[in-house]
């Protein structure tokens, strides 16, 4: 049996790109964060690690969703586009939720960082997963 080069690997291609943009977008969104409040940047701020680790989440998540290229209920085609915003969503929720309900967070915010999370989320679980489906591959492909 003759050995592939592991960068030959549609699984592993995807993993790459999924964990590389999750992490990528994590500063991103540290990024963006810090315009309103510059202490998030600071690495003993437990802020900065939920961000950064709820975005490489998404980019986990992805990594293992791509091998549905079909609803396993509904037996239609599910596009990389909307496959990757519904994750970035789903796993966006808690941290958005953490937001709503912090008490550092004057109340007339509280709402729009809740939905500013949500939309960020999906923004970078849709660019994630077409990369990474492009790259990599989805469903029996990257198996």
């Amino acid at each position: 049996m003759k050995m592939q080069k592991i960068s030959s690997i549609p699984f592993f291609r995807r993993a790459v790109v999924c964990v590389f943009g999750g992490i990528f977008f994590g500063f991103v969104c540290l990024g963006l964060a810090s315009q309103g409040d510059p202490t998030i940047l600071d690495f003993k701020n437990p802020v900065f690690w939920s961000i950064l680790f709820n975005r490489f989440l998404i980019g986990w998540v992805l990594i293992f969703a791509g091998a549905f290229s079909t609803h396993p209920v509904l037996k239609i085609r599910v596009f990389p586009s909307i496959r990757g915003a519904i994750v970035g969503v789903v796993v966006s929720m808690n941290m958005a939720i953490g937001a709503f309900l912090s008490q550092k967070i004057p109340t007339d915010e509280q709402s729009s960082v809740f939905w500013m999370t949500i939309l960020a989320g999906a923004i970078f679980g849709l660019i994630i997963d077409v990369v990474a489906s492009r790259v990599g591959g989805t469903g029996r492909d990257i198996l």
